[in-house]
């Protein structure tokens, strides 16, 4: 799961704010574009239309992962003991995110 690479501890996700996600084929658009248009001088940012919220996006995820008895999304490959542990570090994460918006209102 991908969690674990975000953050660590509770102090981690708090300073997490908003995200924005841009994919490779985004990114090769706008490539071309500015080359067939050049524009000498100005400074772009590729970014999609939508702004994701980290604590929204780690509550969402654990939600889904409750919600199918701890598995992972696919929830193949995995014996008893890693369902186990993957179930407990999503609880943890979503109790620090329900914790955190309590905290900061």
């Amino acid at each position: 799961t991908w969690l674990p690479r975000l953050a660590k501890t509770k102090q981690d996700i708090k300073a997490r704010g908003a995200v924005h996600f841009v994919h490779g084929e985004d990114v090769a658009r706008a490539i071309v574009a500015s080359h067939e248009k050049p524009s000498p001088g100005k400074r772009w940012i590729i970014a999609d239309l939508r702004v994701y919220d980290w604590w929204d996006l780690i509550s969402s995820f654990s939600a889904l992962a409750e919600g199918q008895g701890g598995m992972g999304v696919s929830g193949e490959g995995k014996d008893k003991g890693e369902e186990v542990k993957d179930r407990e570090m999503r609880l943890e994460f979503a109790t620090w995110v329900g914790e955190l918006m309590l905290e900061e209102g």
